[in-house]
């Protein structure tokens, strides 16, 4: 005998499919939201896992006092040779002076023949290819002026701001020496009136020898001299090559 279904009881029968399945959700969709919570509560890896978080420890905070930054810096030079006796560097430097080339000793561990101070790597360039059409060998030193915190050892404004404004002049004196190669003038220092309240603000030693590497450029803008001048260029390379 062959069977009669109703398309009546079909639609019955998919209703109450239709009706479990929503009733399934409504049920599964909060306890999948309490699991979840569950796991992330205890160590679940529901959620990203960050493995160096920026907490309040990572922050650069001081104990006691406060901190002014030394922004990085890349310093470029154009060097033209390094000699083992002063003798054979003087020579050197006598035969760039002859072809017009500002030509400066700096006295290290040995001694340094440059002609070339900049704050890029553009810069230099004219210069560099006009050696090298005379006959002169050379070729760019890198260095960088790392970020650099200083401390202040206690919250006071007044020490903040001599800090600060030492890092200003620094920073103009690197401009002014980069322009120096430039346009061939040696200018002075807008402001830096003061700097010697540094002495009594920090023990750190970088502020003394930013201090040094100012009063050095100062002298030479007084004098002129180029024994003033290679005296600067030593100090402010020596500060560059220890960081």
């Amino acid at each position: 005998m062959r069977r009669r279904y109703s398309s009546r009881g079909n639609k019955k029968y998919i209703g109450h499919i239709i009706a479990i399945s929503l009733l399934a959700l409504v049920v599964a969709y909060p306890m999948g939201k309490y699991f979840e919570t569950l796991l992330i509560r205890f160590g679940g890896e529901t959620q990203p896992t960050i493995t160096n978080p920026k907490g309040d420890e990572d922050v650069n905070v001081v104990e006691e006092g406060t901190e002014v930054v030394l922004k990085a810096r890349e310093i470029i030079l154009i060097q033209n040779g390094v000699f083992s006796t002063l003798g054979g560097a003087q020579t050197h430097g006598q035969n760039l002076q002859e072809s017009e080339f500002e030509a400066i000793l700096i006295k290290d561990d040995v001694i340094r023949v440059i002609t070339g101070l900049y704050l890029d790597k553009d810069s230099p360039q004219n210069s560099l290819n006009k050696q090298r059409e005379l006959g002169f060998d050379n070729f760019l030193a890198e260095y960088i002026i790392p970020e650099t915190f200083i401390t202040i050892k206690d919250n006071d404004e007044d020490k903040k701001a001599v800090v600060e404004h030492t890092l200003l002049v620094f920073e103009e004196v690197l401009e002014k020496t980069h322009e120096y190669f430039l346009t061939g003038e040696v200018k002075t220092l807008s402001n830096h009136s003061g700097l010697n309240e540094i002495h009594s603000i920090s023990e750190q030693k970088i502020l003394n020898d930013i201090l040094q590497v100012i009063s050095k450029y100062d002298t030479w803008t007084q004098t002129s001299s180029n024994q003033d001048r290679d005296e600067y260029f030593t100090v402010l390379f020596s500060f560059i090559k220890s960081k």
